[in-house]
């Protein structure tokens, strides 16, 4: 029972640090789409450039995604780990980035740094639970997703309108490094490496 028990917990812990993860990414570009006005007031960056800033994380994202999925099945938890300190070195770029062209490297970067962190969480959920802590991970998982988008809404509105510590956005990209850092520092210590077994389908996420 004891044992039984201690590999409950670590699946938990296991559990916090993928949807952690999942929830920074889901909020990431909430948060950005938010501080769009801010951001065109304080860089005074065109039309173009703002549009870039805008949609430059979903784009990678996108592109990136499957290309993502299929590095997962040569180890999960390490294209985990490394998307994870790409996304959040690109949100230390982003938050001290002194122009809108260095604000669009990072926002693309860190997209890319979400499609490869992010199909992994689905697949380490998959591989590492069955039956229905299975259904139960993937449930709040599901509530992870869409309470992301509405917190990055509300996160980046308070950031915005408080200004706190005069950072106003800036502060919207850096607060994702301490976070960022601790989930890496997480995951090293509680995911296990694992692959895809032969024949299975690599999961999109």
């Amino acid at each position: 029972m004891a044992a039984t028990s201690l590999a409950g917990a670590g699946r938990r812990r296991e559990l916090t640090v993928l949807l952690s993860a999942q929830a920074m990414a889901a909020m990431s570009d909430a948060l950005v789409t938010v501080g769009v006005p801010a951001i065109r007031e304080s860089l005074h960056v065109s039309g173009a450039q703002l549009e870039l800033i805008a949609s430059g994380f979903v784009l990678a994202y996108a592109a990136g995604l499957m290309t993502g999925a299929r590095l997962g099945d040569h180890g999960h938890r390490r294209v985990f780990l490394t998307g994870l300190a790409v996304f959040t070195a690109a949100a230390a770029v982003s938050g001290t980035a002194p122009d809108g062209w260095v604000l669009i490297a990072g926002q693309v970067v860190q997209g890319a740094g979400a499609a490869l962190m992010v199909p992994q969480v689905l697949s380490l959920i998959q591989l590492r639970f069955a039956g229905l802590a299975r259904a139960r991970a993937l449930a709040l998982y599901s509530v992870v997703l869409a309470a992301g988008v509405a917190a990055g809404q509300l996160l980046g509105g308070l950031l915005v309108t408080t200004n706190a510590f005069g950072l106003a956005w800036r502060l919207m990209f850096l607060i994702q490094v301490p976070a960022g850092a601790a989930i890496l520092i997480a995951g090293r210590l509680t995911l296990p490496a694992t692959r895809r077994p032969a024949g299975h389908p690599t999961c999109p996420g």
